[in-house]
């Protein structure tokens, strides 16, 4: 049941300091780039997408993580472009999102099956009715009142911000909130009706 979550509804400290950390060699590497551009700039390019589907995947979960960036002109501003330095940068962004990877698998049992909206696992009997309508169609779902007042505390982490839907492991939509949704009601849309159906059967069966 979504009450007894084995995800917390905020980030563990180590999502944030493990991203962190990629991100100040992150920004060393790219500051190289601007005046070394023949620097092992496909290297970059490789880690830097990583970075960003690893941001993606915890922010999804858990809403933005802020100030991820706010030392990073001071901590690099001593260093020198050496390309010794760069190969160096380059592994410490592998071992900082190696740790992340690491770190979000461990705060995230059990997200590989089911319905999950952000950090909450959403079961049979946290939902009052939910029915597919319209065309395009979207699925509308009534959670039951504590339901609901946990989903409002994860939606207002992720205001503005896109939140990951999640069926079985597998992303279908990742919707911005503008509000909060107080009253319990969410509408997914964006899936294709088969998509959603298979959403609904997995509502009709109880969670692990």
């Amino acid at each position: 049941m979504l009450l007894s979550n084995a995800v917390s509804l905020t980030p563990p400290p180590a999502i944030a300091a493990s991203l962190a950390a990629a991100d100040v060699d992150i920004a060393f590497v790219d500051m190289c780039l601007e005046t070394h551009p023949a620097l092992r700039a496909e290297d970059f390019a490789k880690r830097n997408t990583r970075y960003v589907a690893e941001r993606s995947e915890s922010e999804g979960v858990w809403g933005p993580l802020r100030d991820l960036e706010a030392e990073d002109d001071t901590t690099i501003a001593h260093r020198i472009c050496h390309r010794n330095e760069v190969r160096a940068a380059l592994h410490r962004i592998d071992v900082a999102l190696d740790a992340h990877a690491a770190a979000f698998r461990s705060a995230t049992p059990g997200i590989d099956g089911g319905l999950w909206i952000g950090a909450i696992h959403v079961c049979p009997e946290d939902v009052l009715d939910s029915m597919i309508s319209g065309d395009p169609p979207a699925l509308s779902i009534q959670l039951t009142q504590d339901a609901a007042a946990v989903l409002e505390t994860v939606i207002s982490r992720s205001i503005n911000a896109r939140i990951a839907i999640r069926l079985d492991g597998a992303v279908i939509a990742r919707p911005v909130p503008y509000d909060p949704i107080v009253l319990g009601r969410i509408a997914i849309s964006g899936p294709s009706r088969g998509t959603l159906e298979r959403v609904l059967q997995t509502l009709g069966a109880p969670c692990p």
